[in-house]
C-alpha cells in the first residue's frame, strides 16, 4: 500500500484550474481534484470530439508496436476512415473559426495549427510515403500532441475572441452557452496521462 504522501502528491498534480489567462494554469487547492476547462458552443463540440482522436492515437500507437502486418493493415484502414469520417470535418470547422479570429491570434500558434492539420491530413489520407509502422507512430504522436496543444493553449486564444464567444455556429451538442469540458475524461485514455 502506498504512503499518504504519494496519494497527496497525486491529488496535488490534478488540482489545477483555468486561471482565465490564455496560457496559464495554476494551482487551486480547493478544486475537488478535477480539472475542467470552460468552453463555449463551437469549441465545446470540438473539445468533445478530441476524445475520439485520442482513442485513435492510442490504438495507432499500440498497432505500431505490434509489428504484425494484419494488425498494421487494419489500423491503417481505421485511421484513414477516422480521417475521412471525423477529423477532416473537425479540422475544417476549426480552421473556419481560426479565419474569424486570426487577426488576434498569435501568428506562431496559427502557423503551428495549420502545419499540424496539413501533416495529419497527409498521414490520415495516405499521401505520405512512410512505412505503416512509422506512419501509425507519427500519427499517434502528432494527434496526441496536437490535441493537447489545442486544449491547453490554442482554444483559449480562440475563445477569447469576441466573434468566437458570440458565434452562432452549431456545436452539435444542443449547448450554445459556456460549459465545462472534463479534461480528466480525456486524460483517462491510455498514453495521454500528461493531458493537459
Amino acid at each position: 500500500m502506498g504512503s499518504g504522501t504519494e496519494n497527496n502528491e497525486a491529488s496535488v498534480a490534478h488540482e489545477k484550474c483555468y486561471s482565465g489567462s490564455p496560457f496559464v494554469f495554476e494551482y487551486c487547492p480547493d478544486y475537488e481534484h478535477r480539472f475542467h476547462m470552460p468552453r463555449i458552443g463551437p469549441l465545446l463540440a470540438l473539445s468533445r470530439e478530441h476524445h475520439q482522436t485520442l482513442v485513435m492515437a492510442r490504438d495507432a500507437r499500440r498497432a505500431a508496436v505490434s509489428n504484425d502486418e494484419a494488425v498494421l493493415s487494419r489500423m491503417i484502414a481505421r485511421m484513414e476512415d477516422h480521417w475521412h469520417n471525423v477529423m477532416a470535418d473537425h479540422c475544417r470547422r476549426e480552421e473556419r473559426l481560426v479565419k474569424v479570429a486570426e487577426d488576434s491570434l498569435d501568428p506562431d500558434s496559427v502557423a503551428r495549427f495549420i502545419s499540424e492539420h496539413e501533416e495529419l491530413q497527409r498521414l490520415g489520407t495516405g499521401t505520405c510515403q512512410l512505412s505503416p509502422v512509422i506512419r501509425l507512430q507519427r500519427f499517434a504522436d502528432l494527434a496526441s500532441a496536437h490535441v493537447r496543444y489545442e486544449e491547453r493553449v490554442f482554444f483559449s486564444q480562440l475563445q477569447s475572441h469576441p466573434s468566437i464567444a458570440s458565434s452562432t455556429e452549431p456545436d452539435n451538442s444542443g449547448h450554445g452557452h459556456l460549459e465545462r469540458v472534463n479534461i480528466d475524461s480525456l486524460r483517462d485514455i491510455g498514453d495521454v496521462d500528461e493531458f493537459p
